[in-house]
């Protein structure tokens, strides 16, 4: 039995290359979809021996604060500080892994890097900034230069 279509409304007829099935075509725009992968609190200190402290407390230089990441494109990453009077200098870092969740080498790319001024304590950082993610784990490396330790409230949102 052959494929028949309401044609205007009114006549059945068979699909057939002089009367292929009508198509509606509509213009969609996927919205992008903002997922919260990080919360917490931070405590910022002096580099020590050159490696900074990871948002997840960590000192060990190899070890990512955010994993399985690969799907997103961007990050948005916002905190507050609670010093007025010391600057925040922080690194951002990523590299890919294997199917096992292994990196594919030795060490990191470093994809941001900058500083929180001193009299900011509400910040906000976009990375990457031309929105080429695909990184499997994120490195977000915090410290201070001068000062006091603080504390470090923030959150990191994927895009996908």
């Amino acid at each position: 039995m052959p494929v028949q279509f309401l044609k205007d409304g009114s006549q059945i007829v068979d699909v057939s290359v002089q009367t292929p099935l009508p198509v509606s075509v509509r213009e969609q725009v996927a919205e992008p979809r903002v997922e919260v992968l990080w919360v917490g609190l931070t405590t910022v200190t002096t580099a020590s021996g050159g490696v900074s402290r990871d948002l997840n407390g960590s000192t060990g230089a190899d070890d990512p604060t955010l994993v399985y990441v690969g799907e997103f494109r961007q990050f948005v990453w916002v905190g507050r500080k609670s010093s007025t009077t010391d600057a925040l200098d922080y690194v951002i870092q990523a590299r890919a892994t294997d199917l096992t969740g292994n990196p594919l080498d030795t060490g990191w790319i470093t994809i941001a890097q900058g500083t929180i001024s001193a009299s900011d304590t509400w910040f906000r950082v976009v990375f990457p900034s031309d929105g080429a993610g695909g990184f499997d784990q994120i490195r977000i490396g915090v410290s201070r230069t001068t000062g006091s330790d603080y504390t470090l409230q923030s959150k990191v949102w994927g895009i996908r």
